[in-house]
């Protein structure tokens, strides 16, 4: 009896810990609530599907706008995955990516920092990954609105094409640790 009541106590725990609350974002052209689930995601945004890079917009090397499935921070798939068994799932991150050449960190950085009314914080932080010989170190700003939403600003450079990016990632209200986990697969 008491291992049962453990486990309930343990599982509601943890279930209450991933279900985050619902935020409204506002960006460019896009309004939308985070977490959002797939099906509306994919026909909100036009998203395309591929096999082992998930649900995104542009093309797998290029990509202008990438999404994070929520228990999933790095999207795996498989051959035998199709979109569709996806559609009970929820996107906890939504990232766009900007060229430089389009809009400069500085003047994104200004741009969001006045349409949600606060201040981006400098952070660095360790990835996380459970790869033993990464140990890089990564560089992002960060913004927490009054409701909780996360927005992260972060410089990418791309190793393919070696074009440099902005991402605006938003998140939902979650823990610094899952928040990390997450922002370590932004690419």
């Amino acid at each position: 009896m008491r291992e049962a009541l453990i486990i309930i106590l343990i599982s509601s725990i943890l279930s209450s810990c991933t279900n985050y609350k619902k935020q409204e974002v506002l960006f460019e052209n896009y309004k939308f609530e985070l977490p959002i689930e797939v099906k509306k995601a994919e026909t909100l945004f036009d998203l395309t599907y591929g096999y082992y890079t998930g649900f995104y917009k542009g093309t797998p090397d290029e990509q202008l706008f990438g999404t994070q499935l929520n228990y999933y921070p790095l999207f795996m798939g498989s051959d035998n995955d199709n979109k569709e068994s996806y559609y009970g799932n929820e996107f906890v991150g939504i990232t766009f990516f900007k060229p430089i050449e389009i809009i400069s960190f500085p003047q994104l950085k200004s741009r969001i920092e006045k349409q949600y009314n606060g201040e981006f914080q400098k952070r660095i932080e360790k990835k996380i990954t459970k790869i033993e010989f990464m140990n890089e170190q990564m560089e992002f700003y960060q913004l927490k609105t009054e409701t909780g939403l996360n927005i992260i600003l972060k410089k990418i450079k791309r190793k393919l094409s070696n074009k440099e990016y902005n991402s605006v990632t938003f998140y939902p209200n979650m823990s610094d640790n899952k928040l990390v986990e997450y922002i370590t697969w932004i690419q």
